[in-house]
This record gives structure tokens, C-alpha cells and sequence, in this order.
């Protein structure tokens, strides 16, 4: 997935709407739309934001698995304490 954006501006946007969304949708286009010359929206089809998601949510999914073995490592090494002592400690 290569993101070649075509920067264009609010005013041309909003004055070539529909011809953008139909490159967006169909031709696989993607625009960012600038404010003040400045990024302020990116367009791109909506199943490479679907894959975007999917890949985002994978990742996220990866770090809390490294997350949790260097929690259960930490606790075989450093040892715990038990389910009944935190809910104690906390006035559960």
C-alpha cells in the first residue's frame, strides 16, 4: 500500500467533491486536504482504512502479549502476591 497524496486545498476540495470522492473510491487516489497550507485531512479508500485498522489492531494486539510475558516473567522472578491480598490491600 503506497500513499502518494495529492495535497489540495479545502477550497478545491469542497469545489470537486464529487470527482474526488470518485478517484478516492474507484481509482485507489489519496489526497490530503490542506488548511492554511497545512495537512488537515487525508482521504484514501475505505477498505485500505479497514487494512489500516486491521494492522493497527494487530500490533497493538503484539504489545500486549509482550506486555503480559514480561509481567509473568517479572512474577516468577520477583514473585506476587495472591487475588485475596490485592482485593484485601484494596478494601474489596
Amino acid at each position: 500500500m503506497s500513499f502518494n497524496l495529492r495535497k489540495i486545498s479545502a477550497k478545491e476540495a469542497r469545489n470537486s467533491f464529487s470527482t474526488i470522492l470518485n478517484e478516492v473510491a474507484f481509482g485507489h487516489k489519496h489526497y490530503a486536504i490542506t488548511r492554511h497550507d497545512k495537512d488537515a485531512v487525508v482521504l484514501l479508500p475505505a477498505e485500505e482504512w479497514v487494512a489500516i485498522e486491521k494492522l493497527l489492531q494487530r500490533l497493538e494486539d503484539e504489545e500486549d502479549i509482550r506486555d503480559a510475558d514480561a509481567a509473568h516473567e517479572r512474577f516468577e522472578r520477583e514473585g506476587g502476591i495472591s487475588h485475596e491480598e490485592v482485593k484485601r490491600l484494596l478494601g474489596i
